[in-house]
């Protein structure tokens, strides 16, 4: 899932980079163009803040998964007892 998140950031790295190769004032589409680098800068930045999120997630779901073998553990324990 990271790596795929990684492809769609670096694909708008280079999107934002050509574009911006493309700039200039003189350009009749200067201010389209302008806006289209600014919503993919927002894409990036959304995009990486899922791929902290899915991170965050992932790492809960690790702690959860540790919490619930511990408990069976004190469960089979108990049973021995």
């Amino acid at each position: 899932m990271n790596l795929e998140l990684d492809k769609r950031i670096a694909s708008l790295e280079r999107g934002i980079s050509t574009y911006k190769e493309f700039n200039e004032p003189e350009n009749d589409t200067f201010e389209k163009i302008n806006l289209e680098i600014s919503q993919l800068e927002d894409r990036k930045e959304n995009l990486k803040n899922e791929q902290l999120d899915l991170k965050d997630l992932s790492q809960k779901k690790a702690r959860l998964t540790q919490q619930l073998e511990n408990l069976k553990n004190v469960k089979v324990f108990k049973e021995m007892d």
